[in-house]
């Protein structure tokens, strides 16, 4: 993890080894670390590049996600159905779930209670 100071920190496999440790294995963790931080940060391959939203403008893009297949257009993100194969999908359906996915709304975030 990253620690306050901004540097990348690793865990020993046990507390004995903290005083046994050396350079190369210290290095060595440290390296599997960064090399394991999943996909955070991690842009989702485009499956379709559909181009310009007929009415709106802006580009519509087909992306395979984390949770599965989802056409972007701006900051809107639609989910495309299971029974749907992400590769048949035109403008015409890209825009039909961009406008379900604004109608449905998003998620409201709640406010923190302060203590």
């Amino acid at each position: 993890s990253t620690s306050s100071k901004g540097g990348t920190t690793a865990n020993l496999d046990s507390i004995e080894e903290a005083w046994s440790v050396g350079m190369n294995r210290a290095v060595e963790l440290i390296a599997a670390k960064v090399a394991s931080r999943g996909n955070r940060g991690w842009n989702a391959p485009v499956l379709n590049d559909l181009g310009e939203h007929p009415e709106r403008g802006g580009s519509v893009t087909v992306l395979d996600g984390k949770y599965g297949p989802y056409v972007k257009w701006n900051k809107v993100n639609a989910t495309v159905p299971k029974d749907t194969d992400p590769a048949s999908i035109d403008m015409a359906a890209a825009t039909r779930l961009i406008e379900e996915r604004e109608a449905k709304g998003g998620k409201k975030r709640r406010r923190r209670k302060r203590s």
